[in-house]
């Protein structure tokens, strides 16, 4: 952690700046919360904290039950982050209530952050010609400052908001960049709350409130985007989808990273629920965005990328029928896959290739072989690749309801390594596997396709379906 911002900061601090910074955060997080503990182990440090003198292994332990894991690593480096952003906060606000020129230190931090020199010179011009105890209004003062040092604001934001003919209009648009932050969070009702609340708005009704947020003349409107993808998730509205993924690869180079992080990867989470769903045409859609992500950079960690992300984007590629693609997009992306997992990924990822294209024999049988793995998930998914091949190659249903018992065996015995989601998706497509089989050999009126339906997490639902329709087509010519 000797390149975190927070530990930099906190080791040029006095013991009493960290005293107040510490009630700073009791007033603003959860003293039980993992972020308020890191600080606390950090503080302990203090004056000597150092990056040496970190012991991240340490740190893992207190904060986490499975100690150096990467997937504990990476969420430590995020509370990090996230402690840099509220002692940032802090510091912001402190250095607020010290300054009397309060909207004018802030729009001068804004200049001075963008590196607007002839601007910020003007400033400091115009404050000495006026005098220095002439203020703006007190409300606007304080508008601006809740505003500024709820640091939500990307340069771009920021830079759009200043370039305003006035200060009510600057005002404004800083005032849609908080609410849609506040979209981003869930937080609806307060958003709702927030906006009734403003001056300069007159709400008849929540209908009315919404397009008079949407239908904004200001420039680049942000809170639209976040408003989009609350109802794109929460609504699962296609519309939405498609008009939000329009706009972000319109400008989402503006945007700040984690802002157009956060967009593309909630347009990715919508493609994933509809291919659950069984909905066909989202898969390009999904492989799209995927490959959007990567020629950014948006999805790298670390100069590389994960092994999640890399399946999912070859899975999606051959599930939109672009399977000469797939192997394109195999070969480009898989020298920046992390060393530790590259090959296990790349045989979990190479299995999916040889299945869409039909090179069942191809595909390794996890079952017999021993192929140990690092990251769990890709187990699962050779076990799946494995399980469709060989239903497809006819092998005997003993023998296949032996590794469906297998695979299921392998999500009780490591339950506690994967998320509910991927138990329960991987689990039902065990078990509708076992209800094929079953009916293959012994032929019924049961309803697989409705039992199938009911599942609502599910991988390769698309191939299950295909496989439920040839079992009623058979039954139909007997």
């Amino acid at each position: 952690m000797h390149k975190n911002t927070s530990v930099q900061i906190l080791h040029r601090m006095s013991s009493q700046e960290i005293k107040a910074l510490d009630a700073y955060l009791k007033d603003n997080i959860l003293k039980s919360s993992k972020e308020y503990q890191l600080f606390q182990y950090l503080i302990k440090l203090h004056p000597e904290l150092e990056g040496d003198s970190v012991d991240v292994g340490h740190i893992l332990k207190k904060l986490f039950k499975k100690a150096n894991s990467a997937e504990n690593r990476k969420e430590l480096s995020n509370l990090g982050h996230v402690l840099s952003k509220s002692i940032k906060a802090f510091l912001t606000d402190a250095e607020f209530q010290n300054n009397e020129l309060e909207p004018e230190f802030l729009l001068a931090s804004a200049y001075s952050r963008l590196g607007q020199k002839d601007l910020l010179d003007k400033l400091i011009d115009k404050r000495k010609k006026k005098g220095l105890s002439e203020g703006l209004n007190s409300w606007h003062s304080w508008h601006l400052h809740r505003l500024y040092t709820l640091r939500y604001f990307s340069n771009f934001t920021l830079k759009t908001a200043l370039e305003e003919n006035s200060l009510d209009q600057s005002l404004l648009h800083l005032d849609q960049a908080y609410l849609a932050s506040k979209v981003r969070l869930k937080q609806e009702k307060e958003v709702l709350d927030e906006i009734r609340g403003l001056a300069y708005l007159s709400i008849e009704s929540e209908t009315d409130l919404w397009m008079r947020v949407r239908s904004s003349t200001s420039k680049n409107n942000y809170i639209e985007l976040y408003v989009l993808s609350d109802q794109m998730l929460n609504k699962q509205d296609e519309a939405s989808f498609h008009l939000l993924k329009k706009k972000l690869l319109q400008i989402g180079t503006l945007l700040d990273r984690n802002e157009h992080i956060n967009l593309l990867v909630s347009l990715i989470n919508f493609t994933s629920f509809a291919t659950k769903r069984g909905e066909i045409k989202f898969y390009k859609e999904a492989a799209d965005l995927l490959q959007y992500g990567l020629e950014t950079k948006l999805l790298f960690e670390d100069d590389h990328i994960s092994p999640e992300i890399f399946i999912n984007l070859i899975n999606t590629t051959c599930e939109a029928k672009q399977l000469i693609l797939a192997q394109q997009l195999f070969e480009q992306w898989q020298p920046v896959l992390p060393p530790n997992l590259s090959q296990e990924t790349s045989i979990a990822t190479q299995a999916r290739l040889d299945f869409f294209n039909k090179n069942f024999k191809n595909v390794p049988d996890p079952f017999e072989k021993n192929i140990t793995f690092v990251n769990q998930l890709l187990e699962l998914n050779l076990k799946t690749t494995a399980l469709q091949s060989q239903y497809e190659m006819q092998w005997d249903d003993e023998l296949l309801l032996t590794r469906c018992e297998n695979f299921e065996s392998t999500l009780r015995r490591k339950r506690d390594q994967f998320s509910d989601l991927h138990k329960n998706s991987f689990g039902n497509f065990v078990k509708m596997v076992e209800a094929l089989i079953k009916m293959r050999a012994h032929p019924t009126s049961k309803n697989l396709a409705k039992k199938l339906e009911d599942y609502k997490q599910i991988v390769c639902k698309v191939w299950l379906i295909k496989k439920v329709n040839e079992l009623k087509g058979a039954q139909k010519k007997n």
